[in-house]
C-alpha cells in the first residue's frame, strides 16, 4: 500500500453567534434523497480495476443518473448477476442501491441496524453495494455548494465485508474521497487532497479481527456505524462532490458492501448569551461537536490571545471540550476596575476522515460580558424596614437592554415572607437582628435571559421604648416643672438623650442635650419632646403637652369716668372664664371690699381699685380700676399751620365726645363724635369739644383756636427787564406781602438770598434767561415763581481788511443792526497821525490822506457811539490791513 502523505491544513473563519438556518443547509443528505449514482455500463455498474488502492483509483463509469426515493429502490444490479452461497438468507437482495430504514442486517449477526443506532435522528440510509460476488464496484455522489451553514459535514458508515486476506490491493474496500469543481459551472471535479481520502480495507482475516472490526463468520467482518468528519471551511462557496465507493475482491471471490447516512452543520461558534446564576461564569461557546481535539483561546489586554486552562471541581470547566465555560476573568480588566464588556474567543480545532490524517482550523467569535454584576443598596430605618434597592449592573453596558432590569428584580428577604418584585422594595422585619436578603436580578434583554443570584447579610433595627415622666401637666406660666425619661422597664441602653420645648405652633423655644432629666419654667402652653438614640444609630421621640395657663386679664365695662353726683355701675369679666373677682381700696387689708363680677358706688372724687382675679386653676393676676370724676381735656399738636395742612386735635379723660368748629369746617365731616380728629382748615378756625361721661353726663366745652396762615403770592420787581449784552447787571426785589425769606435761583449754578439783589449775567449765547425766587412768610409757609429775561445782543462791527483799488470791499466803514447816535469813527497811521474821521455812520474811508493813496499797511481805528435807550458813550478799537 502506498504511503499517506499528512497535509495539515489552517482554515479561519470568524463568526459571530447566529441563529439556526430556517431551512435545510445540506437537503436530501440526511434520511437521503438526492444522491447520485454511477450507471451501469456494459451489463455493470463498475468495474474495479487492479492496481493502486488510494484515493486516486479510478472506476468505469458512465454519464450519472438521480437517485431519489421512488426510484433508488427499484434499480436492478445488472444482467450478469451472479449468487453467492455465503449470503444469508434475508441479505440476497440484487440491487445495487437501496433505500433501508429500520432493521438489522443479517450478515453482521444482526448487530448492524440500518440506521445510527447513536442518533434517533436518523430514519433512513442507502445500502451500497449488495452480497453478490464478482469484480464490481458500486458508486455514489453527493453534489452540494459549501456555507457556513453545511461546512462541518458528517458522513455515517457501516461496512459489511468478505476478508480474503489477498492484500490491500485485492481485497474488498470501502472509499470516501472529496472533490471540488475546478471552475465554476463547468461540472470537471478534481481531487482536493490526500488529507480527504478515507479508504477502508478489509482486515488480513475474518477470524478473530482486529478492533474496530468484528468477526460475524468466518469469512465475514463487519464494521460497527462509524462517524467520519469533513472539514470544508477552506472551500466556502465552492461546488463540492463527496464520493462514496464500495468495491468487491477483484478476483471475484468476495464481496462487499456498506450502509451510508449523513448530515451537516454550521462550522461556527454558538454562545449561550448569558450563564444564569451566582457562579462566576459568565456564558457558554459551544463549537462544532465531533471533532477530534479542541484548544480554547482568548485575548489579554493588550490583545495577545493565550490558552484557557481548566478548572477543576464540580463547577469547573474543561478547555479542551467542545462547549467553554466563560468566566468573568476571561474578560480583560480596563482602566477604570471594571472588566470589559466583550472579548475574542478562539477554539483550535482537529479534525479528520482518516484518524492518521488529521487536520487543524480554529474559529473566532465576540461575546459580549452581558451576565449582571450583582450590586445590593439597603437604608436601614429604625422601624424594622429595610429599603432595598437593585444596584446591579451590566460591566460597560452600551444600552438599556444591555443593562439590568430592574423592574424584575426578585428578592427573598431571609425571614420567611413572601417574595418581592422590584428595583426598590421595603421590607419591615418583626424583630430585630440579622438576616439574608437575596437578589436574583435580571438584564434587560427578555429574549436571551440572563440573571444572577446572590445573597447579602442585613441588619434589622428598631427603635428603642421611650417615655416621659412629670408630675403634672397643668400649671400656671412660669411654673417650673421636672421631667424624667422612662423606657417603660425594659433594660435598653440609651444615649444622647435631646430635650427640646416648643411653642404652640411649632417653633423651637429651647433645647438641652445629654440629660436624662429636663427642670424647666414655663412662659406659655408648650410641647416638650425627648429624643433618645440607642447603639445602633435609631431614635425614639416622644412628647408631652404643658398647658402652662396664663394669668387671668381684668375686662371692665361700664361707667368709669362721671359727672360729679352720678352713681358708677361697674362690670368685670376676665379672659379666662368662670375666674373670682375680689375688689379692695387698700391691698394691705386681708379683707376685699366688694367681691363678685359687679360694684356699684357713688364717688365724690377719684377713686381706684385693686382687682384679685383668680382662675379655676389657682392663677392670680391682680389689675387696678380708676373711677374718676369728668374732667376731659382737649390737646392738639399745632396751633399755627399753612394753608392746607392737618391738625391733630385730641380729646382725653371722657367716654365720649362732641366737636363742633367756627366757622364750619368740611374737614370736620364724619369725625364729630371721635376721641381725635384731624382738620385741614382753609381760614383761621376755633374747634370746640364737648366731654361726655357715664350715662350721656355732659362736661364743659374746652376750645382751641387754629391760626391759618395763607401762602405768600410770590412778586417781583426787576430792572432792566432785559439782559444787555453790554451791561448784563440787573437788580431784583421781592415785593411778596409777609415775606420773610427769600432765595434767588439763576439757574446757572448760582444762589443768592435776601429781598433785593443784583446779578450778571454771564451767559449771553442763549436767547433767555430765567430766574426762580423762593419766598416764605413767617410761619415757613413757602412759595416759588419763575421769570424769564430775554438777552439782547448789541454790536457794531468792522471789517479787519480792505482793498481801495478793487472794485469790491473798497471802503472802511462800520456797520450794526441797532440805532444809535452820537457816531464817530477815527483812524490812525503807525505815527499816530489822524488819516480819517467821520460822524456818519454810513460814511467810510477809501484809503486816501489829503487827495492822496495811503500806503499799504496796518491801519489803527476807534470808533464811539451811545444807544438810544443809554447815555452811556460805549467805544470799541481796532486795526485793519489796507491791501493795494
Amino acid at each position: 500500500m502506498k504511503k499517506v502523505v499528512l497535509v495539515m491544513l489552517s482554515l479561519v473563519l470568524i463568526l459571530s453567534v447566529s441563529n439556526a438556518q430556517e431551512t435545510d443547509p445540506c437537503p436530501g443528505l440526511k434520511n437521503p434523497v438526492s444522491f447520485t449514482m454511477f450507471p451501469n455500463y456494459s451489463g455493470q455498474i463498475g468495474e474495479r480495476q487492479n492496481g493502486t488502492s488510494n484515493y486516486n483509483q479510478t472506476f468505469m463509469v458512465m454519464q450519472p443518473g438521480i437517485i431519489n426515493n421512488v426510484s433508488l429502490a427499484n434499480i436492478e444490479s445488472g444482467s450478469n448477476i451472479r449468487s453467492s452461497s455465503n449470503c444469508r438468507a434475508g441479505n440476497s437482495d440484487p440491487k445495487r442501491f437501496v433505500i433501508k430504514s429500520s432493521g438489522n442486517d443479517p450478515n453482521a449477526n444482526n448487530l448492524i441496524t440500518y440506521t445510527p443506532p447513536y442518533d434517533a435522528s436518523f430514519t433512513k440510509s442507502i445500502r451500497l453495494g449488495n452480497c453478490y460476488i464478482d469484480k464490481e464496484a458500486e458508486g455514489l455522489y453527493y453534489t452540494f455548494e459549501v456555507s457556513p451553514h453545511n461546512a462541518l459535514v458528517f458522513i455515517h458508515y457501516a461496512i459489511v465485508l468478505e476478508s480474503p486476506g489477498h492484500g490491500p490491493n485485492s481485497d474488498p474496500e470501502f472509499i470516501i474521497r472529496v472533490k471540488r469543481e475546478t471552475v465554476p459551472g463547468s461540472g470537471v471535479y478534481q481531487n482536493i487532497s490526500d488529507t480527504l481520502c478515507y479508504i477502508v480495507q478489509s482486515p488480513s482475516s475474518g477470524t478473530n479481527p482486529s478492533a474496530p472490526w468484528l468477526s460475524a463468520s468466518s469469512s465475514v467482518v463487519y464494521k460497527p456505524w462509524t462517524k467520519v468528519a469533513i472539514n470544508l471551511n477552506n472551500y466556502l462557496y465552492s461546488k463540492v462532490r463527496i464520493e462514496m465507493y464500495v468495491g468487491d475482491c477483484n478476483a471475484t471471490g468476495h464481496f462487499g458492501y456498506c450502509y451510508i447516512a449523513g448530515d451537516c452543520q454550521p462550522m461556527q461558534l454558538v454562545s449561550s448569551g448569558c450563564s444564569a446564576g451566582e457562579s462566576s461564569y459568565v456564558t457558554t461557546i459551544k463549537a462544532p461537536p465531533g471533532l477530534l481535539t479542541y484548544r480554547w483561546q482568548a485575548k489579554n489586554e493588550t490583545g495577545n490571545w493565550y490558552d484557557l486552562q481548566d478548572i477543576p471541581g464540580d463547577d469547573g470547566r474543561d478547555a479542551g471540550d467542545s462547549i467553554l465555560l466563560v468566566m468573568r476573568g476571561d474578560f480583560p480588566m480596563l482602566g477604570n476596575g471594571n472588566p470589559a464588556s466583550e472579548n475574542e474567543f478562539k477554539c483550535i480545532m482537529t479534525s479528520a476522515m482518516d484518524p492518521s490524517k488529521p487536520f487543524t482550523s480554529f474559529l473566532q467569535t465576540d461575546v459580549q460580558n452581558k451576565k449582571p454584576y450583582l450590586s445590593i443598596d439597603t437604608a436601614t430605618n429604625c422601624d424594622g424596614s429595610i429599603i432595598f434597592t437593585d444596584r446591579s449592573m451590566v460591566s460597560n453596558a452600551e444600552s438599556e437592554i444591555d443593562n439590568v432590569d430592574s423592574s424584575r428584580s426578585v428578592w427573598d428577604f431571609g425571614d420567611g415572607s413572601p417574595l418581592a418584585i422590584g428595583g426598590t422594595v421595603v421590607h419591615r422585619y418583626a424583630n430585630a437582628g440579622n438576616y439574608q436578603a437575596t437578589l436574583t436580578t435580571y438584564t434587560g434583554d427578555t429574549v436571551n435571559v440572563c440573571y444572577t443570584t446572590g445573597s447579602r447579610p442585613v441588619r434589622a433595627r428598631k427603635s428603642p421604648p421611650l417615655s416621659i415622666a412629670t408630675s403634672e401637666i397643668n400649671i400656671c406660666q412660669n411654673d417650673r416643672l421636672r421631667f424624667t425619661s422612662s423606657t417603660g422597664g425594659e433594660e435598653v441602653a440609651l444615649f444622647d438623650y435631646r430635650w427640646k420645648i416648643y411653642d404652640w405652633d411649632g417653633n423651637l423655644i429651647d433645647s438641652l442635650e445629654n440629660d436624662t432629666e429636663l427642670i424647666y419654667r414655663f412662659q406659655d402652653t408648650s410641647i416638650v419632646t425627648l429624643t433618645a438614640r440607642n447603639f445602633e444609630g435609631c431614635d425614639t421621640t416622644v412628647s408631652i403637652t404643658i398647658y402652662a395657663e396664663e394669668f387671668p386679664q381684668l375686662l371692665v365695662e361700664g361707667d368709669t369716668i362721671i359727672c360729679n353726683g352720678n352713681q358708677s355701675i361697674v362690670n368685670v369679666s376676665s379672659n379666662i372664664p368662670n375666674c373670682t373677682f375680689e375688689w379692695y381700696l387698700d391691698t394691705n387689708t386681708a379683707t376685699p371690699n366688694y367681691t363678685g363680677e359687679q360694684m356699684v358706688r357713688t364717688p365724690t372724687e377719684d377713686e381706684t381699685y385693686y382687682v384679685k382675679v383668680t382662675t379655676p386653676n389657682g392663677c392670680v393676676s391682680w389689675d387696678s380700676l380708676h373711677i374718676r370724676l369728668l374732667v376731659p381735656e382737649l390737646t392738639s399738636d399745632k396751633t399755627q399751620i399753612c394753608e392746607r395742612d392737618t391738625v391733630q386735635l385730641i380729646g382725653m379723660k371722657a367716654v365720649g365726645y362732641e366737636w363742633s368748629a367756627n366757622p364750619e369746617d368740611k374737614s370736620l365731616e364724619g369725625q364729630e363724635n371721635n376721641d381725635t380728629i384731624y382738620v385741614a382748615p382753609k381760614v383761621t378756625t376755633t374747634y370746640s369739644m364737648v366731654g361726655l361721661g357715664s350715662n350721656d353726663c355732659r362736661a364743659n366745652a374746652l376750645t382751641k383756636r387754629i391760626t391759618v396762615y395763607p401762602y405768600p403770592v410770590p412778586t417781583i420787581e426787576y430792572d432792566p427787564t432785559f439782559v444787555d449784552s453790554e451791561d448784563p447787571f440787573i437788580t431784583f426785589n421781592n415785593l411778596s406781602a409777609g415775606a420773610t425769606y427769600t432765595e434767588w435761583d439763576f439757574h446757572d449754578g448760582k444762589k443768592l438770598e435776601g429781598p433785593t439783589v443784583t446779578y450778571e449775567f454771564k451767559n449771553l449765547t442763549i436767547d433767555s434767561a430765567y430766574v426762580t425766587m423762593t419766598t416764605s412768610n413767617e410761619l415757613g409757609c413757602t412759595s416759588d415763581t419763575t421769570i424769564a429775561l430775554p438777552i439782547s445782543i448789541f454790536a457794531v462791527w468792522l471789517p479787519n481788511a480792505f482793498t481801495p483799488d478793487k472794485e469790491d470791499n473798497n471802503i472802511f466803514r462800520s456797520y450794526t443792526g441797532n440805532d444809535i447816535r452820537n457816531y464817530s469813527l477815527y483812524i490812525y497811521d503807525r505815527e499816530g497821525r489822524q488819516v480819517f474821521y467821520t460822524d456818519d455812520r454810513e460814511a467810510g474811508w477809501d484809503g486816501t490822506f489829503e487827495g492822496r493813496k495811503c500806503k499799504q499797511g496796518v491801519y489803527v481805528w476807534v470808533v464811539s457811539y451811545r444807544r438810544l435807550e443809554n447815555d452811556k458813550v460805549m467805544q470799541q478799537k481796532g486795526t485793519v490791513v489796507l491791501l493795494r
